[in-house]
């Protein structure tokens, strides 16, 4: 030690912690870091293979929605058109007109007959998800073919609902072991916030409307239930019922039967829509609300530490440092300034330092011993909120401030 030379607290107890303390492991550190970063990569690749599977599942439920409700708004005409035309014959063979009537009720049935068979065949074809059907028969084989499919689709969906719930909740864990950066997150949190939207607004679609039923399933905040249209359901209820007649010997057709089993699914579907009413919705806000105030905060940005500090270190003639960002997106500071340090020189490299979190950074001083051996001591930066001072811990706890 050099007398008359103040040493800077940097340096009190380097010769101590080059004694006692074990090697940092910032190696280690990274490594696992990385480690859990590619995880990460994998989880979220996965988790997209996944959504867009599950959106596939919803897209083939809403094309069997939307041929249930095509089937039964034609089922319906056809049924008037038939019988007005029934009406008309019935008139005719009553023989109760006289000869202008007669001329008048032949035009009238031929118009109501050409009217029944326009609607047998759709009024020319009718387009449903890009593919265009000739006539209510082909609607109603479709239709049948996608009451038959719907409970597996439900299935599928609620497995693929899980299997992403899994893969977040992982990615969850696993985001606490790496340096992600705040860009990362950011948009991480924004693909969230628009996922919580999008579900929030089917959520809200499906319990205002009261044609769209949800069969039984789990779910949760994370993902809305797969509405099926009212037409859908009595289909497939229909469809159930008489392949039951078919199947069962003895069985006989009830409609009171059919119609309680109908009224079962309406009370269950009702009972969803009431959880979904007084519990996921409101989480679905909450977290929606939590996102946006991340997602502000991100963007207004987390304390940059690149910049000229003072290391308020000793009494006077402080020593200034540069902190600037290397390519691998870390951090290291420069001596623009000895000031009351021994063994530096100017343009010497201080430290390195790789971001924790918003606040948090850990990495490495290079330093020297009292004797002036060079050692390299466990660092950790914690930037104020304001990002104007910086907390600085290696062997001892110094405080550095903005050159202006």
């Amino acid at each position: 030690m050099i007398q008359n030379i103040v040493i800077p607290r940097l340096h009190v107890l380097a010769v101590l912690a080059l004694a006692i303390a074990v090697p940092y492991p910032a190696a280690h550190v990274r490594a696992e870091s990385e480690d859990a970063q590619a995880r990460i990569n994998a989880i979220e690749t996965r988790g997209n293979q996944v959504a867009r599977q599950r959106q596939q599942v919803r897209e083939e439920m809403n094309k069997a929605n939307q041929i249930a409700v095509a089937t039964a708004a034609w089922s319906q005409r056809l049924v008037q058109a038939g019988a007005e035309v029934t009406a008309l014959e019935n008139q005719k063979q009553s023989g109760n007109f006289n000869i202008y009537d007669n001329r008048q009720l032949d035009d009238q049935l031929q118009f109501a007959r050409q009217k029944l068979e326009n609607i047998r065949r759709l009024d020319g074809g009718q387009v449903i998800d890009g593919f265009e059907y000739g006539s209510i028969g082909e609607l109603q084989q479709e239709l049948a073919q996608k009451s038959r499919e719907a409970l597996q689709l439900n299935n599928d969906y609620f497995q693929l609902a899980e299997q992403l719930r899994d893969l977040d909740q992982e990615r969850d864990r696993l985001v606490s072991q790496a340096l992600v950066h705040d860009k990362l997150s950011l948009q991480w949190d924004k693909d969230r916030l628009e996922n919580l939207q999008e579900n929030i607004k089917i959520l809200q679609d499906i319990v205002n409307n009261d044609r769209l039923w949800i069969i039984k399933g789990q779910f949760d905040e994370t993902s809305a239930p797969l509405p099926l249209s009212l037409e859908l359901f009595i289909s497939i209820l229909t469809n159930d019922y008489f392949h039951q007649l078919r199947t069962i010997p003895g069985k006989q057709y009830d409609y009171k039967e059919l119609a309680a089993k109908i009224r079962e699914f309406r009370d269950s579907s009702d009972e969803i829509k009431r959880t979904m009413r007084d519990r996921l919705i409101p989480e679905n806000i909450k977290k929606i609300n939590e996102l946006e105030r991340r997602i502000q905060r991100l963007e207004a940005g987390s304390p940059d530490i690149q910049g000229c500090w003072i290391v308020l270190a000793g009494s006077s003639n402080y020593p200034i440092i540069t902190i600037t960002a290397n390519q691998l997106g870390d951090y290291e500071a420069f001596i623009t300034n000895v000031g009351q340090l021994n063994f530096f020189r100017q343009g010497d490299r201080l430290f390195s330092v790789s971001r924790i979190d918003d606040k948090t950074y850990d990495g490495t001083e290079y330093s020297f011993t009292a004797d002036g051996r060079p050692v390299k001591i466990a660092l950790r930066l914690a930037v104020s909120s304001d990002g104007t001072l910086i907390n600085y811990r290696s062997d001892a706890v110094l405080e550095l401030c903005r050159c202006n």
